[in-house]
């Protein structure tokens, strides 16, 4: 357990120091909840750490009009199913603005249970 969480804190901070936009979220509920997501993120999204944290990882928040249900269906069934995918999205700021991103679910599993 301990070396999978010192790994798992090895990939966050590489994260951190490479600016990207992320979000960690708990794939052992249903709902699957984000429990931090980067300063990168916010940039991108336009929300505070605040307003992200607890909201599903599907960013439900963020779909608008345009964003396709195909691509939205395809994050829920990677979530759900604990399997990795790239996907790009159409994602809508807090202020209106549409950015296509290109998105990776990746799950990150306790490989010593």
């Amino acid at each position: 357990m301990f070396s999978s969480l010192l790994l798992f804190s090895q990939v966050c901070i590489l994260l951190l120091l490479t600016d990207r936009s992320f979000v960690v979220a708990n794939n052992q509920v249903t709902s699957c909840h984000i429990i931090y997501c980067s300063d990168g993120f916010c940039r991108l999204s336009g929300f505070s750490r605040a307003e992200v944290m607890q909201r599903p990882a599907t960013c439900d928040f963020l779909h608008g009009p345009l964003t396709s249900q195909q691509a939205v269906t395809v994050v829920r069934d990677a979530l759900a199913a604990g399997i990795e995918k790239h996907f790009e999205i159409l994602y809508y700021r807090k202020d209106g603005q549409c950015t296509t991103t290109h998105s990776i679910v990746y799950v990150y599993t306790d490989a010593l249970k």
